[in-house]
């Protein structure tokens, strides 16, 4: 992600420069996106920081080499998630819900500790930047755990979680990833590790789970087996 330049010619326009005004175009476009939510009639946008994306590169040194404002340091590292943070807070109001996903794969990959994962989120949380953190599992450095199978434990996620909200004052935290039941989420709920359980896989095999579970007819739900297929 750092662009080094030498040339002869003192008039060209420097690499670095060029890609200095593309990361201030990037993060215009986060904020004019978020914007279209809100006139669209969305009560808010989750920022996708995890599985090693665009603000995850920013945060890891193993993917941004640079040395100038948005590297090197971990506030610099940090500075284009915030940048869009604060961008979407000042242009669509307080009261626009602002998520921010994260993933953790394993001490394995080259991907942020779970330590380091950890003290990132409680610096965005210190700031108030976020409302609600989502955790997930896996990256597209450690892709088994990205979308786990049956062969993996349920609710993967929640170690990230659990971990996340001992460090949060101000963002409620989601587990999700494995979550693909009601007694998973009441678990999770009830151990009080995260604030909201996101079953996603769950519904997907069975759009009418919600509703089966509030009529108390969970017997009655297609239950998701993970094998991953269409």
């Amino acid at each position: 992600m750092q662009g080094l330049w030498h040339s002869d010619d003192s008039t060209a326009l420097p690499r670095w420069s060029t890609r200095r005004c593309q990361i201030e175009e990037l993060i215009q476009s986060f904020i004019d996106s978020a914007i279209r939510c809100q006139k669209a009639g969305f009560d808010g946008i989750e920022l996708f920081a995890n599985y090693h994306a665009l603000i995850e590169q920013f945060w890891t040194p193993w993917s941004n080499h640079r040395t100038d404002q948005w590297g090197d340091s971990l506030d610099n590292r940090l500075r284009f998630g915030s940048r869009i943070m604060e961008g979407i807070r000042t242009a669509c109001s307080k009261d626009f819900i602002i998520g921010l996903a994260i993933s953790y794969g394993d001490a394995h990959s080259p991907d942020l500790s779970l330590k380091d994962k950890v003290a990132i989120v409680a610096h965005h949380d210190h700031a108030q930047h976020m409302d609600y953190v989502t955790c997930g599992s896996g990256s597209y450095l450690g892709f088994d755990k990205l979308m786990p199978t049956f062969v993996f434990e349920e609710k993967i996620g929640l170690p990230l979680a659990a971990a996340v909200k001992q460090a949060l004052n101000h963002a409620l935290v989601t587990s999700e990833s494995h979550v693909r039941t009601p007694e998973n989420a009441d678990y999770i709920i009830a151990s009080e590790e995260a604030g909201l359980a996101s079953i996603v896989r769950g519904q997907i095999a069975d759009p009418q789970l919600i509703s089966k579970t509030q009529a108390q007819s969970e017997q009655d739900i297609r239950g998701c087996i993970s094998c991953n297929q269409m």
